[in-house]
């Protein structure tokens, strides 16, 4: 057992931590896979979904459009110092 959690929070609680450049986008994979492989310094693995565009640190674009997002709007794994993070689905900005 990893002891990661799932965790949900809005935009308001992950602009912090995007300010600081530790605000990480995970595509089409498990959060808590990804935390776990982070957390393991899977480094092959890790490579893997950088290139494929699967996990990527958020851009400033990218977090203009989520930054919109209401409420708790957002699905995150917590793997010092880093925030692993995706928007939850069927979340859409106002």
């Amino acid at each position: 057992m990893s002891g990661l959690e799932l965790l949900v929070a809005s935009a308001d609680t992950l602009a912090p931590h995007h300010a600081r450049g530790a605000l990480v986008r995970v595509d089409g994979l498990d959060l808590v896979e990804v935390g776990e492989a982070l957390a393991a310094d899977d480094a092959a693995r890790l490579r893997g979904w950088m290139a494929a565009g699967q996990v990527a640190r958020v851009d400033d674009a990218t977090w203009r459009a989520w930054s919109a997002l209401p409420g708790d709007a957002f699905e995150l794994v917590i793997v010092q110092p880093f925030v692993l993070v995706r928007p939850m689905s069927g979340a859409e900005a106002p």
